[in-house]
Parts: structure tokens; sequence; C-alpha cells
């Protein structure tokens, strides 16, 4: 018995390393499989800070061409109302004299 005995001893001894060396194979899948996530959690990150800059650079466009269709607008409005008003004196004011001219 005590040879049975022996053998177990050392069969326990020869599988222990084997079973560290599968705990420790497990424990590096595991690490490895911990950094993919931590790489894509930090790529995902990036991408969301991203997707902010250029959210708030459409705004920015967004509001600029805004402003100035609008104030291109209004110069433009404004100029066409101006000669409008020009044309419209002027030929006023022209029928208004030549009409006194032509009575007086």
């Amino acid at each position: 018995m005590t040879l049975y005995s022996e053998l177990y001893k050392r069969m326990t001894l020869y599988t222990e390393p084997y079973k560290r060396m599968s705990l420790y194979t497990e424990l590096y899948k595991r690490l490895n499989l911990y950094t993919e996530l931590y790489k894509r959690m930090t790529l995902y990150t990036e991408l969301y800070k991203r997707m902010i800059l250029y959210s708030e650079l459409y705004k920015r466009m967004t509001l600029s061409t805004e402003l100035y269709m609008y104030k291109r607008m209004t110069l433009y409005t404004e100029l066409y109302m101006y000669k409008r008003m020009t044309l419209y004196t002027e030929l006023y004011m022209y029928k208004r004299m030549t009409l006194y001219t032509e009575l007086y």
C-alpha cells in the first residue's frame, strides 16, 4: 500500500504544476479579454468625443450660415428697397416737375 501511496503523492506532485499552468493560462486569457475590452471602450470613448465635437461644429456652422444668410438677405432687401424708393421718388419728382412745368 505504501507503493500506491507513494505513486499517488508523485502523481499529485506532477499534476500540481499542470493545474497551476492551466490556472495561469486561464488568467492570461482573461487578462487578454479585459485588455481587448479596455481598448474597445477607449475607442468608443474617442468616437463619442469626436461625435460631440462634430455635433458642436455642425451647430456652429449652422448658426454661422444662418447669420450670414440673414445679414445677406437683410442687406439685399435694404439695397433693393433703397433703389426702389429712389427710383419711385425720382419718377414721382420728374412727373411732378414736368407737370408743373407744363402747367406753368
